[in-house]
């Protein structure tokens, strides 16, 4: 009898696992000539099929949970977690800043100082239609003032409902773990408090989270917090050998802020619910707008987070751990840029840069940066120095010359342009506005492109904008970096600028460069290759400016190019001398570009360009650096009293650098020109 042939077990799906059955039932002699079509047979197949079938997925899946790349269940992620030393982050309460002044009533012999309790209620302004409630979560206190009230400034209020829980501690459960029975809570207002019942007379004692485990001992008063199931955690205490164990009787309080998360940010108006001290008199007004409020950690963030989390070992050494630590632990951030101060132009050794955007407006509040700090601090190298930075926006002004056919699109000219405003408007939201944000021009023209099948072609010019507040009381000197070359020769200001000219006549001028100052060599022209060249010739620049020097590259025996090693300065006659390498009869000439120039403020009268100033300041253009010097305008003939000047880029390539973000200002009315050039059918 022939051995039966062996079942194949690669198949997984269903059908794949019954026709292995079925062919390995036929290759044995006993049913060779059966039926397997059979309704009897087929039932049996059928169930011996599924449960294969059955026990295949779940063991995938089972082995699928135990990864953290592929666990898809909350609660298998918070034990993989776990095992890492990483909590999930849970929702974040919004924080704002206010002050509150609180007047006595008249006639009321008021006390020394007031005291704010914590947990003191708030409503704010509706959100949608919602009023939330925002509290204190720690007591301040006031004394009073020479004008008869009391000031409470600089004060944080989260939003959320206050929960409190109580536990006792008991033989039933040994490990003295805990559930905090709400998915919504914000963890990082979590007060523990335990009262050591066992104790004559009892005393209650604060517990803290434990962040370092090789500073406990068996009676360090600390916490431990892990995810729990159903999205909420677990709190549990020590063993007597890493902190305190509890003992059956002890009494644990828990008080925290059950929060809606990021739903109430930009929350700015708020109501005090309640008198403080008796007084009911309380005016609130607002520092900082509710900000940082974030949802619970989704699944993906813990996927990534976690692996990191075991990488950074809660200490901040590398760029990477600081933005990893920042991010985990302050909320409001939009984008983040993090360098070593050997980047930056000159050198600042031993620190680290941090730019950071806010999810809600441009720049950080001295607060905000303040409770940055306080985080990073934890984590941070005594000999390292941390200093936060605003961004630096570069705002891109965008003409865009698109040739369409007007006869192949169903849409008017005006909703032809808004069509190309709103999708150059998507590409700003899309590609650009961070840190890491790089322009390039082919994309834009592309995204143009695509919206509307009449649209030809497309031809942008960009403008790199600066802006700036300038002191209109005294001279002041300001540098604007736009961190990429620019095009010489395209520099504007406006609006206008009043100014006094030389004779004291207040005049409306503007700025210009003089592109005629300070020429470099930016390139070399090869009139004639020469030949017989074995060797890389010495090339000699000579003329009245200084510093330049090039390099040939030789191709089958002639000179194929020279390029520009360093470009020099203040050439205006210039001779190239060619030695050396075995070759003759080359011949090259050097292509003179401004690398720098001196800015000028002019101004018009009865059309004749006139000079107030002749060296207001300088551009250079490999740098992409804008100096002013003594400027000293009497005023800005706009509302803001705001500067700008715009440059062309050199290359419609802009790369991201430190601190600078590309950008295009929606609210700009100038920040886009779309130009519809007909073509015929």
């Amino acid at each position: 009898m022939s051995a039966p042939s062996p079942l194949v077990v690669t198949s997984l799906d269903f059908d794949g696992i019954k026709s292995n059955f079925i062919q390995f039932l036929q290759s044995q002699t006993t049913f060779s000539d059966y039926n397997f079509a059979g309704a009897g047979f087929t039932v049996l197949l059928d169930i011996l099929s599924y449960n294969t079938y059955y026990g295949g997925y779940f063991v995938n899946m089972l082995a699928s949970e135990t990864g953290i790349e592929t666990a898809v269940i909350r609660d298998n992620l918070n034990k993989i977690a776990k095992a890492l030393n990483y909590t999930p982050r849970s929702m974040i309460c919004s924080t704002a800043f206010v002050n509150l002044t609180v007047t006595p009533p008249a006639g009321n012999t008021p006390v020394s100082s007031l005291s704010l309790p914590a947990y003191t209620s708030f409503l704010s302004q509706a959100i949608n239609g919602v009023n939330y409630t925002y509290s204190t979560t720690s007591p301040q206190n006031a004394s009073l003032s020479a004008n008869g009230n009391y000031l409470f400034s600089n004060i944080a209020i989260s939003e959320g409902d206050v929960v409190n829980f109580i536990y006792t501690a008991n033989t039933t459960n040994p490990r003295n773990q805990y559930n905090i029975p709400s998915a919504n809570i914000d963890t990082t207002t979590l007060v523990v408090n335990v009262t050591e019942n066992s104790l004559v007379p009892p005393q209650t004692f604060p517990y803290t989270l434990c962040t370092d485990v090789s500073l406990l001992t068996g009676n360090s008063q600390v916490y431990f917090l892990d995810g729990g199931d159903n999205s909420t955690y677990n709190l549990y205490f020590g063993d007597g050998i890493l902190g305190r164990s509890l003992l059956p009787g002890d009494t644990v309080y828990l008080t925290y802020l059950n929060t809606n998360g990021d739903t109430p940010n930009q929350a700015n108006n708020f109501t005090i619910i309640s008198p403080i001290g008796g007084y009911g008199n309380v005016i609130t007004s607002s520092i900082s707008a509710a900000s940082g409020g974030a949802q619970a950690e989704t699944n993906d963030s813990i996927r990534l987070n976690a692996p990191l989390a075991y990488t950074t070992q809660e200490r901040a050494v590398t760029l990477d751990d600081y933005l990893f630590l920042l991010g985990r632990d302050y909320q409001n951030i939009g984008s983040i840029a993090a360098w070593g101060g050997d980047k930056n132009n000159p050198p600042v050794y031993n620190s680290i840069f941090l730019a950071i955007k806010p999810l809600f407006g441009s720049y950080l509040t001295n607060i905000q940066k303040n409770q940055i700090m306080q985080i990073l601090q934890k984590y941070n190298l005594p000999t390292t120095n941390i200093q936060i930075v605003n961004p630096d926006f570069t705002y891109l002004v965008v003409t865009s010359n698109v040739n369409y056919n007007p006869n192949a699109t169903n849409l008017t000219t005006s909703q032809l342009q808004q069509e190309i405003t709103n999708a150059i408007l998507g590409y700003n939201s899309t590609n650009l506005g961070k840190f890491t944000s790089t322009f390039r021009g082919s994309n834009l023209s592309d995204a143009i492109e695509a919206v509307d099948p009449s649209i030809l072609g497309v031809d942008n010019t960009i403008f790199l904008q600066k802006r700036f507040f300038p002191n209109l009381t005294q001279p002041s000197s300001y540098t604007l970096n736009y961190y990429t070359a620019l095009q010489q020769g395209t520099l504007t200001s406006l609006p206008g600028i009043s100014i006094f000219d030389n004779n004291g006549n207040l005049q409306q001028a503007a700025l210009e460069e003089n592109v005629n100052t300070f020429k470099g060599i930016t390139g070399y022209q090869v009139v004639n290759p020469g030949f017989g060249f074995t060797d890389t010739p010495n090339i000699t620049i000579t003329g009245d400016g200084s510093g330049a020097s090039a390099q040939a590259i030789i191709v089958n025996g002639s000179i194929s190019q020279v390029i520009p090693i360093n470009n020099g300065e203040n050439y205006n006659i210039t001779n190239v001398q060619i030695s050396g390498g075995g070759g003759y009869g080359a011949e090259v000439i050097p292509i003179l570009s401004n690398s720098t120039a001196v800015l000028d403020t002019y101004y018009f009268s009865n059309s004749t360009k006139l000079y107030i100033t002749t060296n207001q300041g300088n551009i250079n253009y490999p740098s992409g650096v804008v100096t002013l010097n003594n400027f000293n305008p009497n005023n800005i003939l706009n509302a803001a009293q705001q500067l700008s000047i715009n440059v062309q880029p050199a290359s419609q390539f802009v790369f991201p650098s430190l601190q600078n973000i590309l950008t295009i200002d929606p609210t700009d009315p100038l920040a886009i020109s779309v130009n519809l050039i007909p073509q015929p059918s």
